[in-house]
């Protein structure tokens, strides 16, 4: 007779309960760090698991609707590396947590990171996502303004080494940046929002009239709104690059510059004879076929010097001009 063994199959045995984490990478078009409902996603971004001291624990690649997923995880801590080196130029991560809806946020940080977190057994947590933008610019054109009318013509040069500010809607420097050798500058790889230029004027000139003519292309756009030598504030938008934030400059003609008393009545000034002070001297533009008084001065002291009287000096925007000494009732 052969002996039957009994084997007891309810021995508890140990189960694990494993977890995930993922899932989307979207092109957020409007650059508002949300997903809307059409933004694609993008495929080709490579995403790296690791753990929480960087050590790489797998990679996985966005499918063609830019969803991800690493399953099969115990229960621990892990960090996501996001790597969109192969993406076109101007690429970046847009703003990070926007929002109370976690589902529809991005995660990451502007380097692509999602901190140290933890995974849960049997917690399959598919909202980690990452956002992508396209970077705008600004710029680009100080000129010199030959004619001081305040549009771009032709012949008319760029003034290198301007010094040109961006800031932003806060008044927070941005960055800073100088016209190149043809009065060019640029500001490159931006986030959307809010920004406005300053311009320092350059030595020896003097800013143009702003916002002249019907094309915003050929003017000058200093017009002090933020401060002297400054924009407006203008909205550039995801991939926007907005190259009409243009200053013009002429330097002044100097009209001048002695009032004196004609004593031998010679019509020549001899250097005995003096300067008179006090008079008036009216300045009058051609402005579209009609004189216009354009300035006003009283003669008098000469900067600069001891005792030289009658002097005065206008400094004119280029054009055509005359002069006028209204004389006072006292026999002059």
């Amino acid at each position: 007779m052969v002996a039957v063994t009994s084997t007891d199959d309810s021995d508890p045995a140990k189960v694990l309960v494993l977890g995930g984490i993922g899932d989307f990478v979207w092109k957020d078009l409007n650059g508002d760090g949300l997903q809307d409902p059409n933004e694609p996603g993008v495929e080709g971004v490579v995403v790296y698991l690791t753990d929480c001291d960087g050590n790489e624990l797998d990679v996985m690649v966005t499918d063609a609707d830019g969803f991800y997923f690493f399953d099969n995880l115990l229960q621990g801590f892990y960090q996501l590396h996001f790597d969109i080196s192969n993406q076109p130029p101007g690429c970046a991560f847009t703003l990070q947590n926007v929002g109370n809806d976690d589902t529809i946020d991005s995660d990451v940080d502007l380097l692509g990171d999602i901190p140290c977190t933890l995974v849960l057994a049997g917690r399959y947590d598919s909202t980690y996502d990452a956002g992508l933008l396209v970077l705008a610019s600004l710029g680009d054109f100080v000129w010199h303004d030959l004619d001081a009318d305040g549009i771009q013509e032709p012949g008319e040069p760029g003034i290198p080494g301007v010094i040109v500010n961006l800031y932003d809607a806060t008044g927070t420097l941005v960055r800073t940046t100088f016209t190149d050798a043809n009065g060019y500058y640029l500001f490159d790889l931006l986030y959307p929002g809010d920004y406005y230029v300053e311009f320092e004027t350059p030595s020896g000139f003097l800013i143009t009239p702003s916002n002249q003519g019907v094309n915003d292309a050929l003017d000058s756009d200093v017009d002090g709104s933020n401060g002297p030598g400054t924009t407006v504030i203008t909205r550039l938008d995801s991939g926007e690059n907005d190259l009409d934030w243009d200053a013009g400059y002429y330097m002044c003609v100097p009209i001048g510059e002695l009032v004196w008393y004609d004593v031998n009545e010679n019509d020549v000034w001899d250097t005995i004879e003096n300067g008179v002070n006090g008079l008036d001297v009216n300045l009058y533009r051609l402005v579209n076929g009609v004189w216009v008084l354009w300035d006003t001065q009283e003669t008098g002291h000469k900067p600069g010097t001891p005792s030289d009287d009658g002097y005065f000096k206008f400094c004119a925007l280029p054009g055509t001009y005359y002069i006028e000494i209204p004389l006072p009732p006292t026999g002059l």
